[in-house]
């Protein structure tokens, strides 16, 4: 089933498409993927290193504040 699913990858057939095409070659591809990995790590450190919130903020900003 896994194996199904993974045929189905709009991110493969995608790359597939324009590849095929000849809109954009694999060292383009490869230059958005190493883009993309590097944007997940700046915020992948950011949350990291940030630090925990205090437990009396738990319940902020998940309603909107009532319009007056």
């Amino acid at each position: 089933e896994v194996a199904a699913w993974k045929a189905r990858d709009p991110l493969v057939l995608y790359a597939q498409q324009v590849l095929a095409a000849k809109q954009l070659t694999q060292a383009d591809l490869d230059s958005i993927a190493a883009d993309i990995e590097a944007v997940i790590k700046d915020a992948l450190d950011f949350a990291e290193s940030s630090p925990w919130p205090v437990p009396e903020d738990v319940a902020t900003k998940l309603f909107r504040d009532p319009v007056a």
